[in-house]
């Protein structure tokens, strides 16, 4: 072997020793280390992820919790017990029981029924009598109840010989003219108050028992006077008008018209006065924020989207708005599981941001919106700081 043969293979061993060596650091060294910071990096994202995920189920276990705080028990039958007795109350308050001209009043419960989920419907069958109002204060007063509970169904009947002119006492006819007169101390028809006649009164009730969640024992604690509207959709004053208006009382023609004959004295000219100017009304720009509703928050096709209900639109009761869309009067900057930030520009060309809060069983609309300040949303402050920064 030449020199020169000599000098191209150890040449040639070592550049395999080189290649051997780099294959050997290779897959010692620097393919797990490589390894090792793509699964930190995947790690750190789970993590991220699970911190968002642990937030929102939170949120939703707290709301889970106060509506299993506002059941009557986690035992069916004892929810039904306490059911008839707060029921047998309000029926005393109204005046709906022992009422002497019906002696029967009845409060009948109904089978169980389970759900595959674990809800379990306690009903009660009401059966009574008493005026329009009586039952309008009932009606009012149940849904003031800080409880999970519903009127399933209503039913009122009146006795038309307390409605209609010309009858006699209940269930019975008018004697023939000229025949002869019911005794004195027959049975008279009962009087009808101002508040109208009695009617026959049936409502069919339902509580709801929730599946129990960790050690919270279901316990309600208002009480119907301390919660001013609770449930109802409108004021309790707004509610007067059904038996102001009631459709149970009996027709009274309005009295006739008299006709004047005009005077023979002269009439003196009235002086002229000037006509008032009309006055310009402040516009208002939200005036129906009373009537939207933030409900709850999603996620679409990886985007946050918020749910908003419009009573406005009854044919479609929830719509979804994502980050930049226009809402309210403004547009949706930022959409977290417990809460909306709104940028509205002023007139003055500046703009503000307004907290929109998400509340559960009852949700705020958005009239309740408050201007979002550093001092009392740090998190939500620092999330939009940091938004405008990216």
């Amino acid at each position: 072997m030449t020199r020169r043969e000599k000098t191209l293979t150890g040449c040639i061993g070592l550049t395999l020793a080189g290649l051997a060596l780099y294959w050997v650091v290779s897959r010692v060294l620097v393919d797990p280390f490589v390894s090792l910071r793509e699964q930190i990096a995947t790690e750190q994202t789970r993590a991220r992820d699970f911190k968002k995920s642990l937030a929102q189920l939170q949120n939703v276990d707290q709301e889970w919790q106060a509506l299993t705080a506002r059941t009557l028990s986690s035992d069916p039958k004892e929810a039904q017990f306490r059911f008839r007795e707060v029921i047998h109350e309000l029926l005393q308050q109204h005046g709906l029981v022992d009422d002497p001209n019906t002696k029967d009043t009845k409060i009948s419960p109904g089978a169980f029924s389970r759900d595959r989920n674990g809800f379990i419907e306690v009903p009660l069958t009401i059966t009574t009598a008493g005026t329009l109002k009586e039952v309008v204060g009932f009606l009012c007063d149940f849904y003031r109840q800080d409880w999970v509970a519903r009127i399933d169904k209503v039913n009122l009947a009146a006795n038309q010989s307390l409605v209609t002119p010309g009858s006699t006492a209940r269930g019975g006819k008018a004697p023939p003219r000229g025949g002869p007169t019911p005794p004195r101390g027959g049975p008279t028809p009962p009087a009808v108050g101002p508040d109208g006649p009695e009617l026959t009164i049936s409502i069919t009730t339902t509580a709801l028992v929730l599946p129990k969640v960790g050690n919270i024992e279901p316990q309600p604690t208002a009480d119907p006077n301390d919660l001013a509207q609770g449930m109802l959709a409108r004021e309790v004053e707004a509610y007067k008008l059904v038996f102001d208006k009631n459709l149970f009382k009996r027709y009274v023609p309005p009295p006739p018209v008299v006709e004047t004959k005009p005077s023979s004295q002269p009439v003196m000219a009235a002086a002229t006065q000037p006509t008032p100017q009309p006055v310009a009304l402040p516009v208002d720009p939200r005036p129906n924020a009373d009537k939207q509703f933030f409900v709850g928050t999603t996620s679409l096709n990886g985007e946050p989207a918020a749910y908003v209900r419009d009573e406005q639109k009854p044919d479609k009761p929830v719509n979804h708005y994502r980050v930049g869309e226009p809402l309210d009067d403004g547009t949706l900057v930022l959409i977290e599981p417990h809460a909306l930030v709104v940028r509205v520009k002023q007139a003055d060309g500046q703009e503000k941001d307004f907290y929109y809060p998400l509340r559960q069983p009852k949700p705020a609309s958005f009239k309740e919106r408050e201007e979002l300040k550093p001092e009392d949303h740090p998190e939500l402050w620092k999330e939009l700081q940091t938004l405008a920064g990216t």
